[in-house]
């Protein structure tokens, strides 16, 4: 137990290698898979975790988030905010297919992308986002932001969001100083603490597997996707909660 916690093994004969030089004993691939099973090990895809991850920072922020939520007024609004670049292209994905055969989807030419600048909020699935061809600067942020301001006039507009420099800008500090429009940034290294992030990888996962013909067809996919997010309540109910997982570096 305690080797298979400190080294990742990319295949079940490694195990049966390590274990026979060590204690002299050997298993068949079905038998070390049952053993597997047993120690309530599974053979699954790994996930990048930012190496400068700070657990103290993290915990700092869950307690803070919880005194918010506590001293909010009904007019308050929270929202995350985060920008995602859907490239033009099909990202394959699993699916069911005969025993034997790998299926193939068609890919496209190109790097062209589609970028999007959103906040959601949790405390009604609120979604707003400015979505362009363009690059997200300073200027995106300022004219989502006064979106959300037109939305919500009254009460406390409280964004939080990542440390992209754009976000940090003067003009943007300047614009939304006199306003009820609050930035407030997350920890560095710390991509479990942005709520919309599940959001992203939730589109991704749904509309991003699809083949699209043009470009202009694969816009619209994702446009239809944010128009109709109530077509996904049910998975977003359960996926958006303010949950936050705390990731530890990995030190092995």
């Amino acid at each position: 137990m305690t080797e298979l916690r400190q080294r990742v093994y990319r295949s079940a004969k490694e195990i049966i290698a390590w274990v026979e030089q060590h204690f002299a004993q050997r298993y068949s691939l079905r038998g070390m898979h049952d053993l597997l099973d047993r120690l309530n090990f599974s053979f699954q895809k790994g996930r990048l975790i930012p190496g400068k991850a700070n657990v103290a920072a993290q915990q700092t922020f869950v307690a803070a988030y919880q005194e918010l939520q506590a001293e909010l007024q009904p007019d308050d609004r929270v929202y995350f905010m985060d920008g995602v670049h859907p490239m033009y292209n099909v990202q394959p994905g699993y699916g069911w297919a005969p025993r034997g055969e790998r299926f193939g989807l068609p890919s496209t030419p190109g790097r062209q992308r589609y970028n999007i600048l959103g906040v959601y909020g949790p405390q009604d699935g609120e979604y707003l986002d400015i979505q362009t061809t363009d690059t997200l600067n300073a200027q995106t942020v300022i004219l989502l932001g006064d979106k959300i301001q037109q939305a919500h006039p009254t009460g406390r507009n409280i964004i939080f969001c990542d440390n992209v420099r754009y976000q940090h800008a003067k003009i943007v500090q300047e614009h939304f100083a006199q306003t009820n429009v609050e930035l407030r940034f997350l920890p560095a290294y710390a991509p479990n603490l942005n709520l919309i992030e599940r959001l992203w990888r939730f589109m991704k996962a749904t509309v991003l597997s699809i083949y699209y013909p043009t470009f202009d067809a694969f816009v619209q996919a994702i446009r239809e996707f944010f128009d109709h997010l109530d077509c996904y309540a049910d998975d977003l109910s359960s996926l958006m909660t303010e949950k936050f997982e705390i990731l530890e570096p990995v030190t092995r």
